[in-house]
C-alpha cells in the first residue's frame, strides 16, 4: 500500500512540476516534472511485475508442496507394491520347490513300481514252479496231501529223511508291521517270498498262519480267511477279547505257535518265524537244540534284539516284495 501511495505521489508531483514549468516557461522544470512522472510510471509497472512475481512464487510453492506430497504417496504405493511382489515371489519360490520335490517323489515311486512289477512277474513264475512241485507230491502214492498239519506230521514220522520248511506267521505282529510300513500285505507274494528264503534244496512246505477271529465274523474277515485257505495257509483262528481300553487282543496266539513248533519241528527242518516277539526266544532255542535252523523275519525296529541274535538268520520284512501294488500309498 505504501509503495502504491509513493507511485501516485511521484506521478502527481511530476505532473505538477511539469505544469509549473510550462506555466513559468521553464524547460528545466518541464523536463524535471516529466522525469518524475516517468519514474512514477516505471514504479507502477515495477509494482505490477513484482505482484506477478509474488503470485508466481506462491503458485510455485504450492506446486512444490503438492509435488512433495504426491511423491510421498507414490513412494508409499511403490513400497507396498514392492512388498507384495516380494511376498508373491517367496510364495512362488516355495511352490516351485514343492513342485520339484513332488515331481522327484513321483518319479521315484513310479520307478519303484516298475521294479516291483518286474519282481512280481518273477515271483509268480516261482510260485507256479512251487505249485507244480506240490502237485507232484500230492500225486505220489506214498505222500498224501500236506494241506493239514496232521498230514505233515505223518509224513515226517514215516519218512524222517524228508526235511520240511515250516513257516509260522504271527498274524497280529505282521499286521502291526504292515501298518508301520504303510502297506497292505499281498499274501500270495508273501508266500512266494518266504518260500525263497533259506535253503533251496528240496523241502516240503508247511505254511501256518495264526490270527485272532471274533465269533461274529464280518464279510471282510470271512473273505480274508478264505483267501488264506485258498493260498495253502494252515490258518489257526484264535479267540479275541475286548480289553478295558477298548482295544482287541488275541488270546493264546503265542502259545499256539510255540506249541505247534515244539510238536512238529524235527532235526533237519528249516523254521521261518515271522514275528519279532521276544516271547519266542525259549522255543527257538529248544528247536535249535534238535538240529533245526531258524530264520527270523520281522520289521526293523520291531524285533527283540535277543531273539534276533539267537536265530540263525534275520531277514527284514521291508526287504521283501510283499505289498499289494494297488494299495501302495503314493505321497
Amino acid at each position: 500500500m505504501k509503495r502504491l501511495k509513493g507511485i501516485v505521489l511521484s506521478t502527481t508531483v511530476g505532473l505538477i512540476v511539469s505544469g509549473s514549468g510550462a506555466i513559468a516557461g521553464q524547460p528545466t522544470l518541464i523536463n524535471a516534472g516529466i522525469g518524475i512522472a516517468t519514474i512514477g510510471a516505471m514504479l507502477s509497472k515495477h509494482n505490477e511485475l513484482l505482484g506477478e512475481v509474488n503470485t508466481l512464487t506462491t503458485a510455485l510453492g504450492e506446486l512444490q508442496l503438492a509435488t512433495v506430497q504426491n511423491h510421498g504417496k507414490v513412494n508409499q504405493q511403490i513400497g507396498k507394491l514392492t512388498l507384495n511382489i516380494n511376498e508373491q515371489s517367496q510364495k512362488l519360490e516355495k511352490q516351485t520347490i514343492e513342485l520339484r520335490t513332488h515331481s522327484t517323489r513321483q518319479r521315484s515311486v513310479l520307478s519303484n513300481l516298475d521294479k516291483i512289477q518286474h519282481k512280481q512277474k518273477r515271483l509268480d513264475l516261482t510260485l507256479a514252479n512251487h505249485e507244480k512241485q506240490l502237485l507232484s507230491f500230492k500225486t505220489q502214492p506214498s505222500l498224501p496231501p500236506m494241506r493239514k498239519k496232521e498230514t505233515v506230521v505223518a509224513i515226517t514220522s514215516s519218512q524222517g529223511s524228508i526235511p520240511v520248511k515250516r513257516v509260522y506267521i504271527d498274524g497280529n505282529n505282521l499286521k502291526y508291521a504292515a501298518e508301520a510300513l504303510d502297506i497292505q500285505i499281498d499274501f500270495k507274494s508273501l508266500k512266494i517270498a518266504i518260500a525263497e528264503l533259506g535253503s533251496q534244496t528240496d523241502h516240503q512246505l508247511d505254511f501256518n498262519y495264526y490270527i485272532g477271529s471274533s465269533p461274529h465274523k464280518n464279510y471282510g474277515q470271512e473273505r480274508s480267511l478264505k483267501r488264506l485257505d485258498q493260498l495253502g495257509y494252515n490258518v489257526t483262528a484264535l479267540p479275541v477279547i475286548v480289553q478295558e481300553n477298548k482295544t482287541m487282543k488275541t488270546v493264546g496266539d503265542d502259545i499256539a505257535i510255540a506249541t505247534d513248533m515244539m510238536k512238529n519241528v524235527k532235526k533237519g527242518d528249516e523254521v521261518i518265524l515271522v514275528s519279532g516277539d521276544g516271547d519266542f526266544l525259549p522255543v527257538v532255542q529248544a528247536i535249535q537244540q534238535r538240529g533245526a535252523k531258524v530264520i527270523l523275519v520281522s520289521k526293523k525296529g520291531m524285533v527283540n534284539s535277543q531273539l534276533r541274535q539267537e536265530c540263525n538268520e534275520f531277514i527284514a520284512l521291508e526287504d521283501l516284495a510283499i505289498a499289494q501294488l494297488t494299495k501302495l500309498r503314493i505321497a
